[in-house]
């Protein structure tokens, strides 16, 4: 099982809860957990999480 896939997408929103909102339909399509690394005007990294990875770090 992977522990992190990093991809940059690009996404045309005004502001950071605009990334968000896109950050928070992403994550309910995918049995993983999505977050936004940082924050540009049109494009963030995100991060996908594996289960595994979450339990090792807690």
């Amino acid at each position: 099982m992977f522990e992190t896939i990093r991809w940059r997408c690009s996404a045309h929103v005004a502001d950071r809860r605009g990334a968000e909102r896109v950050v928070g339909r992403v994550e309910r399509l995918l049995p993983h957990t999505v977050e936004i690394e940082s924050y540009e005007r049109y494009a963030f990294p995100l991060r996908l999480l594996s289960p595994a990875s979450r339990r090792t770090e807690a």
